[in-house]
């Protein structure tokens, strides 16, 4: 990796959170007065280059607020003290919790109590050299929180750390990266906990479910002589004849049953009760037919009274609609990716990959496995059924509008968050938060990670939402 540290150099940023260094975590009761006003926004300086890009990725997807500088745009504002400070109501305030900076130094990454096991780097082929770095020896002032092998020599040399110096701290990481490499997404929590201190709008999971559609209906083979899968408007002169239709067995059933008790992971089943094979020979072309909101509906109950005149448990506020296109993880890589993206989102497979050669197990198992040898018990990994997956992407939507409208004002002097009315805030802080109420306090959100998060909005009769921090 050192030999090919030049060729990034120059795309590699500097975060700093000075601002949070004289406050510390602020304590219940101190006055305005004793500890300065910060602001939880982050600033980035933007100068095009994929590590300020890949961080920028992580703070959008997390839900924290911030302000982009165009360094290419010859209208930017100027970064000065006053930019960077001011008074409120003469309260010292900094305008930014953290500041990301494009420099010839490398950035970094800290708080990665969540992480562990060993992080292997992407190697999706061996014939192209995919990540560039150096493996740097530490000096005063600064500690390793990531390290490898020296490349044919002796020892560890640092990857991911911190350098204190001049009043100041430096989170450093010595690997050239962007936001779509899973080594960055594994270290991108760290990233942000560290920029803010713990202490943020917003939160971080890791998310994994997945949906297997039709589960009563047949699949249709593939046609190995045309190459294609009867049925379909492009597999001309076949009408699946030639070919047996793969469904689940009663023995698949208890086998995806019993693989769900013993992994503990839920696999969302999803059945159409009503005849999806005749629907779909009344519409061989295969152009798109509209029907209407009544009959939608009717299609809707049709599903739930079979449902419960078949003895089956169905939440009726859940629905799956619309499988024109799957997803299945060809590589259990991919999988992991997509849950380490803090993207709740499912997966969709079709049934016949629990069938037959049940081709869908090993690549869970391999999934789950690599997760739980990654990270720690304090971050399990999350599988929310189609409710909650619903339930979280509308109120990032809300929350985004929100933040985009410029209804967010969030400080820490102490820290208190206000928000539009109605509107579920996104928040992170250390474990030991307190969440005030307009008598007393209870325990703040839900550990994850080694913090606490939660959405949550402002009790009756109050106007604000105000975490308590610990001492």
């Amino acid at each position: 990796m050192a030999q090919s540290a030049r060729r990034w150099r120059n795309a590699a940023v500097v975060m700093a959170a000075a601002g949070l260094l004289s406050l510390g975590l602020g304590t219940p009761g101190a006055s305005a007065a004793e500890e300065p006003r910060i602001d939880l926004l982050v600033l980035v300086v933007d100068n095009g280059d994929s590590p300020v890009e890949a961080v920028t990725e992580e703070l959008k997807t997390t839900g924290i607020p911030y302000t982009t500088v165009d360094l290419n745009d010859s209208d930017r504002p100027a970064i000065t003290e006053a930019f960077l400070s001011d008074t409120v109501n003469g309260t010292p305030r900094a305008r930014y919790q953290g500041v990301v900076l494009p420099n010839e130094a490398p950035f970094g990454a800290g708080y990665l109590g969540c992480l562990d096991g060993p992080l292997a780097f992407e190697d999706n082929s061996s014939s192209v050299q995919e990540s560039y770095g150096y493996v740097a020896r530490p000096r005063a002032g600064f500690t390793s929180h990531v390290d490898t092998a020296v490349p044919g020599g002796s020892g560890r040399r640092s990857l991911v750390g911190e350098y204190a110096h001049d009043g100041r701290r430096e989170l450093v990481v010595t690997f050239a990266h962007n936001h779509y490499q899973q080594q960055f997404r594994v270290l991108a929590r760290g990233v942000v906990e560290w920029l803010t201190q713990g202490v943020h709008l917003g939160q971080n999971r890791n998310y994994f479910s997945v949906h297997v559609d039709g589960v009563f209906a047949p699949d249709s083979r593939w046609d190995t002589e045309r190459n294609c899968t009867p049925g379909d408007f492009d597999c001309v002169g076949d009408d699946g004849e030639r070919t047996t239709p793969i469904r689940m067995t009663a023995a698949d059933a208890v086998y995806a049953a019993q693989w769900q008790r013993d992994s503990g992971f839920t696999l969302d089943m999803v059945y159409n009760a009503g005849a999806g094979e005749e629907r779909k020979s009344e519409n061989g072309d295969g152009s798109t037919r509209y029907v209407s909101r009544a009959d939608i509906s009717t299609e809707i109950s049709a599903n739930n009274l079979w449902a419960a005149s078949h003895g089956l448990p169905v939440d009726t506020s859940e629905l799956v609609t619309g499988f024109e296109s799957y997803i299945l993880p060809q590589e259990a890589r991919t999988a992991l990716g997509h849950a380490v993206g803090n993207d709740p989102r499912p997966h969709y497979v079709h049934r016949s990959n629990l069938a037959e050669d049940r081709l869908l197990h090993p690549v869970l198992d391999k999934v789950l496995a690599d997760h739980r040898a990654l990270y720690a018990d304090n971050a399990l990994l999350e599988n929310p059924r189609q409710s909650a997956v619903g339930t979280e992407l509308k109120r990032r939507a809300a929350w985004q509008e929100a933040v985009a409208g410029g209804d967010v004002t969030a400080y820490r002097v102490g820290t208190t968050v206000t928000a539009p009315s109605g509107t579920q805030i996104p928040v992170t802080a250390p474990e030991g938060t307190l969440k005030q109420l307009l008598l007393g306090t209870t325990a703040f959100g839900t550990p994850y990670a080694g913090e606490r998060s939660a959405w949550t909005t402002p009790d009756a009769l109050q106007t604000a939402l105000t975490p308590r921090l610990p001492a």
